[in-house]
């Protein structure tokens, strides 16, 4: 525009042809862009399925061992994650039951030493073991999921290799995710805090305190948080933690929710994480997760400054093709 206004004081250009020019070149420029849109689109895409044929192509390390025996004889199907402690993996089954099983030193099931009890009509709670005690969500007589019906958290023996039911403490409703541990307090008070949520409404937080030796559910307790109506409905959250005790999880209402911490907590552990890769580590704002150092990460992109360059080139020729025009 500068340059075409500059001609037009010479006389080189009239109004009409720098509106003609300026029409052209928007025209042109549009093309332009698309073009370098689409070649961006398609390095990216090029760069994406080379990336998913490395990862298809990648060996398995993970190989059965030879003559590998299956675990069978299990009652119902397995729908929580398996866990490990001690020795021996520890999983629940949709038939109500907690298995245990012994592992050899080459990492297979030593058969011989599966132990298995019922703790209700089903189960798809992942175990969660702390010293010797393992907790468990399981549902109540039959399919009954109400918590006056016997549904809870089953607080099992397991050290040693025992697999016996101490007590069961009762839930508004039966907790089909996995519970939450929290060893915070234990320090101060002797006792542990277990945090779970329940598959009925109002689909909030119950809380349950545990301590060694305790054989009968606490009088402590109780619903920890239960959300207002708008946010009310069945729950299959597990519940994440972070440093300063705030607690998260979401229901069917589609909400996530965080529940804030009244209570003042120990000092969190500094992070000792160290990278492996050069320049040490660069924490985000209020993040304990370390984060590549800027000058290590990749710079993506380049081809955003082909546009510009473009741009000009278009705008020069066409340009001296109207003025060109003139002259003849």
């Amino acid at each position: 525009v500068v340059v075409g206004a500059l001609f037009m004081k010479n006389g080189t250009l009239t109004a009409p042809q720098l509106v003609t020019y300026l029409l052209y070149i928007s025209t042109l420029l549009t093309s332009i862009s698309r073009i370098v849109e689409f070649m961006e689109q398609f390095q990216r895409g090029m760069t994406g399925i080379e990336r998913f044929i490395e990862i298809m192509d990648a060996p398995i390390d993970i190989k059965d061992e030879e003559n590998a025996r299956e675990l069978r004889d299990v009652k119902g199907d397995i729908r929580c994650c398996v866990v490990y402690d001690s020795g021996r993996v520890y999983f629940t089954t949709k038939g109500g039951y907690l298995y245990s099983v012994g592992l050899n030193s080459n990492g297979t099931f030593d058969h011989a030493s599966i132990k298995s009890i019922q703790i209700g009509s089903m189960s798809t709670s992942t175990p969660v073991i702390y010293k010797g005690r393992l907790y468990v969500g399981c549902s109540g007589k039959g399919y009954d999921w109400d918590g006056d019906s016997g549904s809870g958290i089953a607080v099992v023996d397991v050290s040693g290799g025992k697999l016996d039911i101490i007590y069961k403490a009762s839930t508004p409703g039966y907790p089909q995710a996995g519970a939450l541990v929290s060893t915070a307090f234990e320090a101060a008070t002797g006792k542990v805090y277990v945090y779970t949520t329940y598959n009925k409404n109002p689909g909030g937080i119950y809380i349950i305190e545990d301590s060694a030796g305790q054989t009968e559910p606490s009088a402590n307790n109780g619903d920890l948080y239960v959300p207002e109506k708008a946010y009310q409905q069945y729950c299959i959250s597990t519940i994440c933690a972070d440093s300063e005790g705030t607690l998260y999880y979401k229901n069917d209402s589609g909400a996530l929710i965080a529940v804030k911490s009244k209570a003042k907590l120990p000092e969190p552990p500094k992070p000792d994480y160290k990278p492996d890769w050069p320049g040490g580590s660069v924490f985000g704002p209020g993040s304990n997760v370390p984060t590549p150092p800027t000058a290590q990460m990749p710079v993506t992109g380049g081809e955003e400054s082909i546009l510009p360059i473009a741009m000009l080139i278009a705008g020069a020729v066409m340009l001296l093709a109207l003025r060109h025009k003139k002259r003849v």
